[in-house]
């Protein structure tokens, strides 16, 4: 399936913080993003409307594996989504998890997680903010 995004079907119904930080728990990733930011303060700095997860291409499969039972994976790029095989090895920059008992597994009327990927391997340290960073 390779479909347009919609944002009026596509709303985003994200995990808590604990969740995605119990779900990724050994994998090698980390929440990022805003939220991400808002754990490292211990504050929350405003409302967010999604949840981004941040992993090196190394640790990709080992977490897609943590979370395949609960969600289906969509590439999203370029304004379009593409539900992802099973046997991808390769990861997207960007993809989109949605819960997988979701109609049809359709994306991502129920996404929960954003996950962030370098687009190389010898990106993976200065496009990602990694999880030793400290203020």
């Amino acid at each position: 399936m390779r479909r347009p995004y919609d944002p009026s079907i596509d709303a985003w119904i994200p995990w808590s913080a604990e969740r995605v930080a119990a779900a990724i728990d050994g994998t090698g990733a980390w929440l990022s993003g805003g939220l991400g930011l808002d754990v490292w303060l211990g504050r929350v700095t405003r409302a967010h409307g999604d949840i981004d997860v941040s992993v090196t291409r190394d640790d990709w499969t080992t977490l897609r594996a943590a979370l395949q039972t609960e969600l289906t994976f969509f590439r999203a790029e370029s304004g379009w989504l593409s539900e992802l095989r099973d046997d991808v090895q390769d990861p997207p920059v960007n993809t989109w998890c949605a819960d997988a008992a979701a109609p049809a597994r359709s994306c991502p009327g129920s996404a929960r997680i954003s996950l962030l990927t370098p687009p190389s391997k010898t990106a993976s340290v200065a496009w990602l903010p990694q999880p030793s960073t400290t203020a």
